[in-house]
């Protein structure tokens, strides 16, 4: 009955593990790619959304063109505060244009422009090396899934910011739509990271969850006999309840981020 149980987990690791080796099997340009933008930055008032590629950067004499490093892209904003850049963006299949100068003195953690930036693209394997590659990625992603989930358990109550970070099924949907524009390597990424995502929650010890019923299974061999139906129906019931408490909480914290 574990192995039964454990088996959808198993399943979700391997659609991860084809999943990423068909990313190594691809391969992708190389792009410069806005993934954060805080808010009431000067990359929020022109309209930079995370996703945005980097085609080129013009300020004075200095000309960046697409592949751009994240580090020139900073230091143009950095050595020059308040001063107007022009940016050129893709956006999905537009390309548009856009004026935005640094702050002198940014928020901490922000830097002069607001935006995170991220430097994506790799050169495509073969079979057996994507093989390889893909299995790598999938044990270290779910090594930070595992870390993360930790974390926000450990630090729920005592920094309950933290949660700002959880995104329930909109925007989850809303990043698939961010990613698909992205093409469809970065599309399969994320298909990929949720999969992995989905094996390292279902094997959480929480009613309804898969953890959760192998988590009773283990208390009957423990005892030497089975618990009552009710009991099993009566937690497991909880624990679904609970957790569309949580989608619904989630899901409101998703609509007011896009409000």
């Amino acid at each position: 009955r574990v192995v039964m149980l454990v088996s959808g987990v198993f399943m979700n690791v391997v659609v991860g593990w084809i999943g990423l080796t068909i990313v190594f099997m691809i391969g992708s340009a190389p792009h410069l790619i806005i993934s954060g933008v805080a808010k009431n930055s000067p990359a929020a008032e022109v309209g930079l959304k995370s996703g945005d590629v980097v085609s080129s950067v013009m300020a004075g004499d200095i000309k960046l063109i697409d592949p751009i490093k994240a580090d020139d892209f900073s230091n143009i904003f950095k050595s020059a505060p308040g001063v107007k850049v022009n940016l050129k963006i893709t956006r999905g299949g537009d390309i548009l244009e856009m004026q935005v100068a640094g702050r002198e003195s940014p928020p901490v953690g922000e830097g002069a422009l607001g935006v995170v930036l991220a430097e994506v693209g790799f050169a495509k394997s073969g079979f057996f090396s994507s093989l390889a590659k893909g299995f790598e990625a999938t044990w270290q992603t779910l090594w930070g899934i595992l870390k993360g989930f930790y974390t926000l358990i450990t630090k729920a109550f005592t920094e309950p910011e933290i949660l700002g970070a959880v995104s329930g099924p909109i925007g989850i949907f809303m990043l698939a739509g961010d990613a698909s524009q992205l093409g469809l390597v970065y599309f399969l990424q994320l298909m990929a990271l949720i999969s992995l995502n989905l094996a390292v929650l279902n094997l959480i010890p929480f009613p309804a969850l898969d953890g959760g019923r192998v988590f009773l299974l283990l208390v009957e061999k423990i005892r030497g006999k089975n618990l009552s139906t009710n009991f099993q129906m009566i937690f497991n019931a909880i624990g679904f309840f609970a957790l569309i408490l949580l989608m619904i909480v989630v899901s409101v914290k998703d609509i007011r981020n896009l409000l």
